[in-house]
């Protein structure tokens, strides 16, 4: 095929980063054989999948934070995406607002796991309202991420506990539609020149104004600026160390600060979670400060350590995502939909993530995620649900 007209100058290194992507994979695999060969004798099924399903109310009491999270990332300046905004403003509400926008979707896959269980019209009906209500109060934002960031998992839900084939069929083609519209449909939304609006009715109105073609972009020159930054991984073997040194050990002596809440961090050599982003665009990968392309975790593991940082950093990732597996086999149903969720932040876009994203997620992030489950899961089982007519 000829090169894209989206970003050319990443589709020239399309060679070395499907060499880099395969060798990654071998020892990601890897990785993950040797905890298979560790549990050869576990399987990855509870004892406790029989359990009653949370109640409705808790379900919905739980999703509905995430009106609250639109509210705070309004007032804290995080809600618009910089194209439409202008300069989002960077905080230690981002963070705060990330964890309870899963704490939500947590609401929304128990429900899931509520109606394969009752097969209740009503449960069926609550379960799709919360999968548009994300993407309704998010459309105007422009931020793809938060608006269908809770999708791709709920449609893994529904194929693994779904067995008609004809409706895993349907629900397989509606989830690719509907997700390709919302990407191509936002790309032409954030290119179109509309601006932040005081007014939530103009702002919607807005919305429903855009046109999937805009004058810049196409649908298809949209997808493509997205598929090409998977190529980055190319840029950056071709450009390290010939044109740049490796970074090695570099920056790693703050990684300690993950532990401590931004305002206590100190204001000398502190902990800088854009340096990946700097380097991206220092090699032209980003192509403006707007841009969110990113470096890559296999991208970030090379640059440091090269080859032999990519293969043991690729079997480490692939060995304590199996361990996550294996970890909770014996909790129940309830607590390991809360922490897969939970830890879906960290796991979902480590392929986009850096190598400090990745310890952030396998430590504190993990440390979090672990006690919320704990406390989300007891406020479940709290009788008081077990009095409201909805539960039976």
């Amino acid at each position: 095929m000829t090169f894209p007209a989206v970003r050319p100058d990443l589709w020239v290194h399309t060679d070395s980063a499907l060499i880099g992507y395969i060798f990654a994979m071998i020892f990601f695999s890897l990785g993950i054989l040797l905890v298979n060969i560790m549990f050869k004798n576990k399987y990855l099924v509870s004892d406790k999948d029989t359990e009653t399903p949370t109640p409705i109310v808790f379900n919905v009491l739980i999703f509905s934070i995430i009106s609250l999270v639109v509210t705070l990332k309004i007032a804290t300046g995080n809600y618009y995406h910089v194209t439409i905004g202008g300069v989002t403003k960077v905080s230690n509400w981002s963070n705060l607002l990330a964890v309870l926008s899963w704490i939500s979707y947590c609401g929304l896959y128990l429900q899931m796991i509520r109606y394969f269980k009752t097969r209740s019209s009503i449960d069926g009906l609550v379960v799709l309202t919360m999968m548009l209500i994300p993407i309704i109060l998010f459309l105007p934002s422009g931020n793809r991420e938060s608006a269908i960031e809770h999708l791709p998992i709920a449609f893994i839900i529904y194929l693994t506990f779904e067995s008609n084939i004809k409706l895993k069929i349907l629900m397989s083609s509606f989830g690719i539609a509907l997700i390709g519209f919302l990407l191509v449909f936002m790309y032409a939304y954030r290119d179109s020149g509309l601006s932040a609006s005081d007014s939530v009715i103009d702002q919607y109105s807005q919305v429903a104004g855009a046109e999937i073609v805009s004058e810049n972009q196409t649908p298809v020159t949209g997808l493509i600026q997205r598929l090409s930054e998977y190529v980055a991984l190319g840029r950056v073997i071709d450009h390290v160390p010939s044109r740049t040194q490796f970074s090695g050990l570099e920056g790693m002596d703050t990684w300690w600060q993950i532990f401590l809440p931004g305002v206590l961090r100190p204001d000398s050599n502190k902990l800088n979670f854009n340096e990946p982003a700097e380097f991206s665009r220092d090699i032209g990968i980003a192509p403006g400060w707007w841009s969110s392309a990113p470096l890559m975790l296999k991208g970030d593991l090379f640059r440091r350590f090269g080859w032999l940082g990519l293969a043991l950093g690729m079997f480490c990732v692939g060995f304590l995502m199996r361990i996550l597996d294996y970890s909770f086999i014996s909790k129940t149903t309830t607590f390991r939909i809360i922490i897969y969720t939970l830890m879906a932040k960290t796991i979902w876009r480590l392929y986009a993530n850096s190598l400090l994203g990745f310890a952030t997620g396998f430590t504190r992030d993990l440390l979090v995620a672990i006690f919320l489950a704990y406390a989300l899961t007891y406020l479940s089982n709290i009788k008081l649900y077990k009095k409201n007519f909805l539960v039976n």
